[in-house]
This record gives structure tokens, sequence and C-alpha cells, in this order.
């Protein structure tokens, strides 16, 4: 049995469709960003057949918070025995090929499936490993002028400052995967 783990900041019109689809596949887990003000939507959700809906989290992009809520929808579906391949994604995704064709890749294969690229071919994120970034207590998505300017501020302050993080990171991976239950376990 397939289990889908799900990070959902918007649209519950498009959340529920993604939900229909993948909870037909196996079981679903989603979790709504607590700060987008869409508590009322879980129980709509939550009324679709395998689907599990919460919102513990304050989830911005790439914070700790959103792994948090990507370990903790895992850790509530492999309580079912059954479950053999866990799929972290955004409930924004949707499949481009049919459940049945999804499901039959999957049979049998014990491969892990994520983005693994080497840092040093893509010199524009050295940035990004080397600042500082509070994306715990602020929305970086967030494109408004004022939160863009105050990110910005941060940043170039850091750039007069000279402060540089020490990170070796030769690799870059990216959260929304598909692995075999034993991988995610250890994960």
């Amino acid at each position: 049995m397939h289990a889908f783990v799900m990070t959902a900041y918007q649209r519950p019109d498009v959340i529920r469709r993604v939900l229909k689809v993948f909870s037909a596949c196996g079981l679903c887990y989603v979790h709504m960003d607590k700060s987008a003000g869409l508590e009322k939507e879980l129980p709509s959700f939550r009324e679709i057949p395998n689907v599990t809906a919460e919102s513990v989290y304050r989830t911005n992009w790439g914070s700790i918070n959103h792994l948090n809520a990507l370990l903790r929808g895992a850790r509530l579906l492999l309580r079912n025995p059954e479950v053999t391949h866990v799929h972290l994604m955004s409930a924004q995704d949707m499949p481009t090929v049919s459940m049945k064709d999804f499901k039959a890749f999957f049979e049998g294969n014990d491969q892990i499936y994520l983005q693994n690229l080497v840092t040093a071919d893509y010199p524009e994120l050295i940035a990004r490993y080397e600042h500082f970034y509070f994306m715990h207590l602020f929305n970086y998505r967030d494109n408004s002028e004022k939160n863009q300017n105050f990110l910005g501020h941060i940043d170039r302050i850091q750039e007069i400052l000279h402060i540089r993080r020490r990170l070796n990171l030769p690799r870059k991976g990216i959260e929304f995967s598909s692995m075999p239950r034993d991988a995610i376990e250890y994960a």
C-alpha cells in the first residue's frame, strides 16, 4: 500500500482534488500550514476516505517545521503495517500517469527517488548556504514589498558584516521524494 504525505498552503479546491486522486491509491496525510488560516477546511478533507488532515505547525517553506510536518505525517501513516512506500509531496502535485501505472512502477521497486545534486555544479546556490536564513520565523515565499525589503535587509547586513556560515554541503536534495518503507523508517 502507498502512503502520501503532503504539505499544503493554499487552494483548498485543488487540495481536495489531489486528495481524492491519491486516496484512491493509498493512505493520505495532509498538513495545512497553520498560518494559512484554512483550518475550517480540515473537516471536509477528513471526509475523504483514507485521509488524515491536520494543521499543527506554521510551515514556512524550507523551515524546520516543514520537515516536522512531513515527518509527523510519515510516522502516522507508517503505523499501518501494510504501507510499502511513502511519497513526500506538495498537496498541489497531480500525477502525470494513471494510478494503475503509478502502482505498477513501484511494485517490487525498492529504490529511493529524490533529487540529489552536486552543489558545486550550481554556483548560484552558494549564497544560500553562506547566509543565515530564518525560515522558521519569516515566510520567504511572501512576495509583498514589505516582506521582501525586510528579508533583503537581513541579507545585505550579512554581506556588509561579512557574516558567513561555514558549511560544506557537497550535495543538495529536496524533501519531496518517494521511498520504500525501510528507507522512510530510517529517515
